[in-house]
Formats: C-alpha cells, structure tokens, sequence
C-alpha cells in the first residue's frame, strides 16, 4: 500500500426528510446570509423540493437567489452566468440541488468567484486553491460529485469536457435522501449505476501492490451496485435499492477508494471524449466503452482481472487457464449492462456513421492531461483507445 493522506470535509446527511434542515446546514458557512442555489430544470420547483429548501433557509434567515438550466455535459457558459450572480447578489455560500451535472456547475461556480484571474484558467489545469461554500443536495445518485475534489464542464464551443480540481471544492455537506431519486427515469437509474462502477473500477483495476483490504471494500462495493440495480428498476420506490445506491455512489467517488494505489482514469477518458462530442449521457458513454477497454487491458495485468471475475461475479477460477477466466468477468460487465437497458454500440445512442469519428475521438483524448493529476495514470495507449472507439462504432 502507498502512502496517503486523507481527509474529506464533505459531511454526509443521509435519510428521510434531511432536505428540510437545510438551512441549519449552511448557517454556519455564510456571514452575509446569501446563498446562490443552482438547479436544473423547473421539476425541482414543480415537485416541491425547492420550496421546501427555501423554506428552511428563511427559517434560518438566510436569502438566497436561483440559477437553473443546468444540463447534461454542463457547460462554461452557464458557469459563467453562475459567477456573476454571485458577485452581483453578494452571495457567499452555493447550493447544488441535482446530479453530478448541477453539482460540478455549483462547484465551479464556488471555484470561479474565487478566482482572481479569468475562471476558464480552473478548466485547463490551474489548481483550485481556494473556493465558495458549497453545498448538495442530491437528486441522482452517480458521480459522486457530492463528495468529490473534481468538477467536470464542457467548453460551449467544442464540447471538450474538462475538469477542475481542488480540495476546496469539496461539498461542505451532502444531503442524501434516497425518497429524491423515487421519480428518475429508469435509463438515468441505470445510466447512474454504470457511472458510479465505473469509478470504483477506476481504482480497482491498479498495478499497485499491497490492496488486499481496499480490494475487498471496492469488491463489497460493485456487487451493492449489480444486486440492488435491477430492484431499483423494477421497484423505483424500494427505499433499500435506492439507499445502498445513494451511499454506493458517493463512497465510489470521494476518494476513500484509490487511497495506497494508483487509479487508473482510462475509463473517464474514453467516454468523454464521446460525450463531448455528442452530448451523450455520461454513464451511457462509460457502458459503451468499459468492456471493449477491459479486453484491452485484461492480458497486462491478468491476475487482478482473475480476481474480479472470482470476487465480484463469482467465477470459479480455471488455474490453467486463467484468460479464460477473466474474459468470463469481462462478459458479465458487459451482459450485465445490457440487462439494465445501457447501449453497447455508438449507434444505440442515436450517433449516425460513427465509424468516421474513429480518429478525431482518439486524438481528442489528451493522455498527459488525464495523468497531471497526482495519484492517477493511464494505463490505456493511444492505439488501443481507437480500436475501443472502432469497436464501439461497428
């Protein structure tokens, strides 16, 4: 195991009605009493949810001002927008009400007001030192932005997804009520599990030695997501499915997984690449490329694919014959995934004549960039990422 150092300030609030003590979870974080809350569409208006956060901050005195129209592969613009509402009200504290796309916009948004050059530069590798308050309440559970130290938006212009990094954008706290995540459209159910698996496969799939304990959390942990899944698709009002889901996704992805290893963000590259340029839904986009970049990768570090086969799918393994092994492992990602409704194929996402993509998605992924950030690699070359993209485009 790796030397670490770990600490997440992220405080997690979890369970039934929480979202209606908001306002005592920001009071100790604003001086001006202003909070600038950042949403998506108006279904958090027509649901209720937001009337009942508003309703909790005047009960604590605080105001607070709206910004909606977050969508999916959120974008700089609107982040933009977000900054100068800020400074214009005077707020000092952001609330995310949504999924990772809302949350990573909010974060942004805390990063940006406190930047003093011009906030593009937090897109393109400048570190956020420093950030707003930020707060979530969570609608999806997915990404795990909730907890996490990144942000993720696409520049308006060419659809590049790029991220924002900092421990000060960490969440100051995250409101977990598994009862929000009740109305979501099965697709997004599932779209949420894949994203979430991904991230913990980020961190399972690692050359570094020494693993055995966090091995067997992250292993609990995708077996969580593959049994309550499918209860959550056919019963979306099962408050177990949706609970273990919720927890899933923020453990998944506020770094307690990849602590005394190196992670492997292979995953994230390939399928942002694809959302960027598409304006597909994030875990659509990881379905499609999380096995054909397993088959890749399987043969360069066997034993630990042989292990994911045995510990998570229940393989037996075949001592003598331990690729076949791990290609039984890699076909029950894949099957699984199929099971739940996500594609396989740029096609099953509406991409016309994908195949003339091959080339421009496999230059767009920037390798050095994915690896800036300490901790991580990529473990994937250029050449195998356009037979991933190829395959997915067949």
């Amino acid at each position: 195991m790796l030397n670490f150092e770990y600490c997440s300030p992220t405080s997690y609030i979890f369970g039934k009605g929480r979202e209606r003590e908001t306002g005592s979870y920001i009071k100790p974080y604003t001086n001006k009493n202003k909070v600038l809350i950042v949403y998506d569409t108006e279904r958090i208006t027509e649901c209720g949810l937001l009337k009942t956060v508003t309703d909790s901050l005047e009960e604590e005195k605080i105001s607070w001002c709206k910004l909606s129209g977050v969508v999916p592969n959120p974008r700089f613009s609107l982040v933009k927008q977000g900054i100068d509402l800020v400074k214009q009200e005077r707020a000092d504290f952001v609330l995310g009400i949504g999924g990772g796309s809302v949350l990573d916009t909010a974060k942004a948004i805390g990063a940006g007001a406190a930047y003093d050059g011009d906030p593009w530069d937090l897109c393109t590798g400048t570190y956020a030192e420093s950030s707003l308050p930020v707060g979530a309440i969570l609608t999806l559970a997915a990404t795990g932005s909730e907890g996490s130290m990144f942000s993720v938006i696409s520049d308006d212009q060419t659809g590049e997804k790029l991220g924002i990094a900092g421990e000060a954008i960490r969440p100051k706290f995250a409101v977990l009520n598994p009862e929000l995540t009740y109305s979501l459209p099965a697709f997004q159910t599932a779209c949420g599990a894949c994203d979430m698996m991904s991230h913990i496969m980020e961190n399972y799939f690692t050359n570094s030695k020494g693993t055995f304990m966090i091995d067997r959390l992250i292993e609990g942990l995708l077996k969580t997501v593959i049994e309550y899944t499918p209860i959550a698709l056919r019963e979306p009002d099962n408050y177990e499915a949706r609970a273990a889901l919720m927890w899933a996704s923020s453990l998944a992805n506020n770094g307690s997984m990849g602590l005394g290893r190196i992670s492997d963000t292979g995953i994230h590259a390939a399928a942002q690449a694809i959302g960027g340029k598409f304006d597909k839904t994030h875990g659509a986009t990881i379905a499609l490329v999380i096995p054909p970049i397993m088959k890749k990768l399987y043969k360069k570090n066997l034993g630990r694919y042989v292990q994911y086969a045995s510990k998570v799918w229940g393989i037996e393994p075949n001592l003598d014959h331990p690729e076949e092994t791990a290609l039984k492992g890699i076909l029950k990602t894949q099957t699984f995934f199929e099971e739940i409704g996500l594609p396989s194929k740029m096609s099953d996402l509406g991409i016309k004549n994908p195949a003339e993509y091959v080339d421009e998605l496999t230059e767009s992924v920037d390798i050095d960039m994915w690896r800036a950030t300490p901790g991580y690699t990529v473990g994937i070359t250029k050449e195998e990422l356009r037979k991933v993209f190829k395959e997915t485009a067949e």
